[in-house]
């Protein structure tokens, strides 16, 4: 193992580079019960990602109407360096532990347009105000951020 990276969503700052071997601790609280926005800097194989996530979707449309955004999924197997999921845990953790990942990939996310909305993946905490919209407690829709809404990292928001 070359490293370990240390990801924690309560804090603005991280150490990833390209090509190496390494473990990773998410610090991120990953319920099994519902979903989750994440964003990460490494890519998740297929392998370690079936030991983690009981879901993995993909955003592939989104529409605002009544006031909130709903969306359509894609099932994923896998995770990408700097794109956007919606996850369920096989078990609720606080803590997301990756032994051995060849980060053969990293990346900072880039926007995504769906529609007329624009899908933000972020890996540090974002402070938003009107006119962003953060996923729902449920995991079921993006909702508008009321007041000064705090979105945790590694997570998303559409504006």
């Amino acid at each position: 193992i070359t490293s370990a990276i240390s990801l924690d969503e309560n804090y603005d700052t991280y150490v990833v580079s390209k090509d190496i071997f390494s473990n990773v601790y998410l610090h991120k609280h990953l319920p099994q019960d519902r979903y989750v926005a994440l964003c990460l800097p490494v890519a998740i194989s297929e392998d370690v990602a079936s030991t983690l996530f009981q879901s993995i979707a993909s955003i592939k449309t989104a529409k605002l109407e009544d006031g909130k955004i709903t969306f359509t999924t894609q099932t994923e197997n896998s995770v990408e360096a700097g794109k956007v999921y919606l996850v369920k845990a096989k078990k609720t953790v606080d803590e997301l532990i990756c032994l051995g990942v060849s980060l053969i990939t990293s990346a900072m996310p880039e926007p995504v347009k769906i529609g007329n909305l624009t899908l933000h993946g972020t890996y540090r905490v974002h402070e938003h105000t009107a006119g962003s919209y953060i996923l729902n407690y449920e995991g079921t829709a993006f909702v508008p951020a009321t007041g000064r809404a705090h979105i945790k990292g590694f997570g998303a928001f559409i504006k």
